[in-house]
């Protein structure tokens, strides 16, 4: 699991997940929120629902689950906690009921381990289950290998691509620096490791008209020579495409907090947006200044990351354990969102657990492609929205149980095509874990977006 995520993952540790309405007796469909759940109401109902399973209390702790489910209702792990609840309570229908929603939504789970759901294990409703789950590692898979890079310590985070040169950029947590990997396929560094005391770099993006490559960057435990003073500290930068040269630098500083600007976004008049993984917050750079601007204030999120900016000014942001919303902004640069518009969705899918996101244009419509490696198996998924972008109106995975991967990470639509990072490895940099997991070659992935009928 991505280390910058975790702190969506705590605040939902007992949170979320799309549960519908003939498992939690709802009587209508979900409708669009004007803001997300505030942090201290998130956390009070996870100790409430930690105190409950603690004490052994399994009545409180189903009646607080359901609670929870139905008041956060988009996350795995907020439906997974129900099915605990009602495994404890020796209720196998209701059980099996549950954990049903989560296989239609191709999210696995691994009952088998869990005591919690021992009491149930051998009813005939949960063995059903069990072997619904295990057909669930059935292996999905359209891609085929773009490049690798033999680097093996970069950890790979973020992509872009140049229309103009053919040339794609690879971000690197690790390794501190940007490689650029020509049309035929020579790589070399875009910008030297560390250069000019340069953090971990995690998104990327191209503005072609501009020449421009936009960056953000980030202290983070991964990152080679970490330390505490760097810990927390963020920036945006603007480098010339073709020379890698710095045209702006700007610091994420204020309200004595700690920053990780993850994924970034660009408009047609070239403002750059950023989402801010540990403030919860979503900055703007307009074009030409030096001086970041909030879209969204510190805490309106728990962890946002993947960003799309719309030609109309609205962005769609994910939030990493809560889902997908709409940020509908005021017209001039700079200005702070009118509204923060959770997306409604159909039933069967769930889409928390979102790291990168990226846009592509059919016809008059816009089909949103995400990387989810924040469920099991990670997945690859298309979305198409509605014309107002209130809702979701389908989502097809595209792939997932690819052997090759190892926590997919950002992608970026070229043409046709989706090109992403399959093999970041962040478990491979855990600087707590003991021992560390062995490192690859990062793969980029490229994925056939046309349909075979257009």
């Amino acid at each position: 699991m991505n280390r910058l995520r975790e702190v969506a993952l705590v605040a939902a540790a007992t949170a979320c997940v799309t549960t519908f309405a003939s498992v939690l007796s709802c009587s209508s469909p979900r409708s669009p929120i004007t803001a997300p759940p505030s942090e201290p109401v998130v956390v009070s109902r996870a100790e409430a629902l930690k105190r409950a399973y603690a004490a052994k209390d399994y009545i409180a702790f189903l009646r607080l689950s359901r609670a929870d489910a139905e008041a956060t209702p988009d996350s795995p792990r907020a439906l997974y906690n129900l099915a605990c609840a009602y495994a404890l309570n020796e209720r196998a229908t209701a059980t099996a009921d549950v954990l049903d929603v989560l296989v239609g939504a191709k999210i696995f789970f691994d009952i088998s381990k869990d005591d919690d759901f021992a009491a149930v294990a051998k009813t005939p409703e949960l063995i059903a289950v069990r072997a619904r789950f295990e057909a669930l590692k059935a292996p999905l898979v359209a891609s085929s290998v773009a490049f690798t890079l033999r680097d093996r310590d970069l950890l790979t985070e973020g992509i872009a691509h140049d229309n103009e040169t053919g040339a794609f950029f690879v971000s690197a947590v690790h390794g501190r620096k940007i490689v650029r990997v020509d049309r035929n396929g020579a790589v070399t560094d875009f910008v030297s490791a560390a250069k000019d005391g340069m953090l971990g770099v995690l998104g990327i993006a191209v503005d072609v008209k501009r020449r421009a490559l936009f960056a953000t960057t980030a202290g983070v435990p991964e990152m080679e020579g970490a330390t505490p003073e760097t810990l927390g500290q963020g920036a945006i930068l603007e480098l010339d495409v073709d020379t890698g040269a710095v045209r702006r630098q700007v610091a994420l500083t204020g309200g004595g907090r700690k920053h990780t600007p993850g994924d970034l976004a660009l408009n047609a008049r070239g403002d750059a947006f950023v989402t801010d993984a540990t403030s919860g917050a979503v900055y703007t750079l307009p074009v030409g200044t030096k001086v970041l601007s909030q879209v969204v204030p510190p805490g309106t999120f728990a962890s946002p990351q993947g960003i799309v900016a719309f030609a109309n000014g609205s962005l769609l942001v994910a939030d990493y354990s809560r889902g997908l919303y709409r940020v509908d902004r005021v017209d001039e640069p700079g200005g702070l969102a009118r509204a923060v518009v959770k997306l409604t969705l159909p039933d069967g899918v769930l889409l928390t657990g979102i790291d990168g996101l990226a846009a592509r244009s059919v016809g008059n419509a816009t089909e949103i492609i995400a990387s989810q490696n924040g469920v099991d198996p990670p997945r690859i998924v298309r979305l198409t929205l509605d014309p107002r972008a209130n809702g979701v109106e389908s989502a097809t995975i595209l792939e997932m149980n690819n052997p090759l991967f190892a926590e997919p990470t950002l992608g970026t639509v070229v043409g046709d095509d989706y090109f992403f990072v399959a093999r970041s490895q962040w478990a491979s940099f855990d600087p707590k874990a003991t021992p560390t997991k062995p490192r690859d070659e990062p793969i980029v992935l490229k994925i056939p977006l046309r349909d075979p009928r257009e």
